[in-house]
């Protein structure tokens, strides 16, 4: 795993910036869907 410059893992980050991380790529999953889902109609 890649270390930033003060040393601490990259796991280490906030719970708020992981949760909006998790929540950004979970709606770009979702409409991915979504889309898929309308083009196949």
């Amino acid at each position: 795993m890649r270390q930033p410059e003060n040393g601490l893992p990259v796991f280490r980050l906030p719970f708020a910036v992981r949760q909006s991380v998790w929540q950004a790529v979970f709606q770009a999953a979702v409409n991915a869907e979504s889309s898929a889902l309308a083009v196949l109609k």
